[in-house]
């Protein structure tokens, strides 16, 4: 599966730090791959974070992404 689209996306909005370095993790370890080969939980242990917090950041970012292709 391509991520292509989703990663164009990313480029042209505006992320934090933050939400810069959980995406990259994201992308780089699989996790949107299929089946996915990364957990938020390994992601957040990479980032010393939660996976709670990892969700959400990907969620907000996924939105932010997703109406950016839409417009």
């Amino acid at each position: 599966m391509s991520t292509g689209g989703l990663e164009t996306a990313i480029r042209r909005i505006e992320l934090t730090d933050d939400e810069r370095r959980t995406v990259a993790h994201a992308l780089d370890g699989g996790d949107y791959e299929q089946p996915r080969e990364t957990t938020h939980t390994d992601i957040a242990a990479a980032l010393d974070s939660d996976p709670m917090s990892v969700a959400k950041t990907l969620r907000r970012v996924e939105r932010h992404a997703l109406s950016t292709l839409l417009d």
